[in-house]
């Protein structure tokens, strides 16, 4: 009897099989096989958003996607979702010597199947393995680029202890808020009614929503997020950051934002009350569909126009390198303007327990 490929989306009963998979084909210990409440909170609800490929009926391949219905039911009618994890028997992270034809067939036939059973208006593949760009190419997907990577280095500190930036010029002070720009700290979704923030969310897509703010950065199970909201006589922006501690000092992981492109140069004042209230080295900020024009009169530096300075991304475990973040997008019946930032799929995620 020949082999028969199945693929099929999968049920909560089917956890901890794709654990074990993930442990053992993607990467030893990833934190995804290990931490049993992560997994759940990113990917688990009444079902698994996760497709598997079966051969003599064990797995072959996963591959997991997030709904940004995953954080709020409402959502769900816009059917916009990012890639997460996918791999295959014998494909291990960052190495390319196992590829032959079997098992790209079977990675390509499970990738295609998976979006043939989970409808989309609108898929976004964040962290965009290099291995497969040509692929992505094939099935549509525009824009394969990667982030901008943008930071600007506190005013009030003295000395630098992860960035080198002796070659830079110093960040000026902003001293007058012109504009009264007020700030109100989001802890839970009742603290948004005096605002009228709806109007808010519609800049862009994929779309979200208060409570998939309140869900997806709040009710995270390991890290903890500030949410802030910008306003003076009405609500300017949202934005989402956390505070990595690292060799004695903190720096700001600026990782989503909510509002229109005009309305982020608000965020310059707000930058500097940042770096006051956690006495911060400095503010990243990964980022697609922002001008970069409204960036830099932010005060914001663009990483690629600096050749020397290493801005580094993972501090679990520290490492002094530039990452880029590889991205890829497909439309269907969607006409709104894409903005990806870090904060989306799966890109802010620990790799610690």
């Amino acid at each position: 009897m020949k082999n028969i490929l199945i693929i099929k989306l999968t049920k909560k009963k089917d956890k901890i099989e794709i654990q074990k998979f993930i442990d053992s084909n993607f990467k030893k210990n990833h934190i995804l096989s290990r931490n049993h409440k992560l997994f759940k909170w990113a990917y688990v609800d009444k079902k698994i958003n996760c497709a598997v490929a079966l051969l003599n009926k064990k797995i072959v391949g996963i591959y997991l996607y997030i709904p940004l219905y995953q954080f709020d039911k409402k959502l769900k009618k816009n059917h916009h979702i990012f890639g997460s994890l996918w791999t295959i028997k014998g494909f291990k992270k960052n190495q390319t010597k196992n590829f032959n034809k079997k098992k790209i067939i079977i990675a390509l036939r499970l990738f295609q199947k998976t979006f043939q059973l989970v409808k989309t208006d609108l898929d976004i593949a964040i962290g965009l393995d290099a291995r497969f760009y040509k692929f992505h190419k094939s099935q549509g997907y525009e824009k394969i680029g990667k982030l901008n990577h943008h930071f600007i280095v506190s005013p009030y500190i003295n000395k630098t202890k992860i960035l080198d930036i002796s070659f830079l010029s110093k960040t000026k002070k902003i001293k007058k808020n012109k504009l009264k720009i007020r700030y109100k700290k989001i802890k839970k979704i009742s603290d948004f009614k005096k605002f009228k923030v709806d109007n808010l969310f519609k800049y862009q897509i994929p779309l979200k929503s208060k409570i998939y703010l309140i869900k997806r950065y709040l009710k995270h199970p390991i890290y903890k997020y500030h949410i802030y909201l910008i306003y003076n006589k009405k609500a300017l922006n949202i934005c989402v950051f956390r505070i990595v501690k690292f060799n004695n000092t903190n720096v700001i992981r600026f990782i989503d934002y909510v509002g229109s492109n005009k309305s982020f140069l608000h965020l310059k004042t707000f930058f500097n009350e940042i770096f006051i209230l956690h006495n911060a080295e400095y503010l990243d900020f990964y980022s697609y569909g922002i001008p970069l024009d409204i960036l830099k009169n932010t005060g914001l530096i663009n990483k690629d126009n600096n050749k020397k300075i290493i801005v580094p991304n993972y501090f679990e475990p520290f490492v002094n390198k530039n990452i880029d973040i590889h991205i890829g997008f497909r439309k269907f019946n969607e006409r709104g303007k894409i903005r990806i930032f870090k904060g989306d799929g799966d890109q802010d995620r620990p790799n610690f327990d």
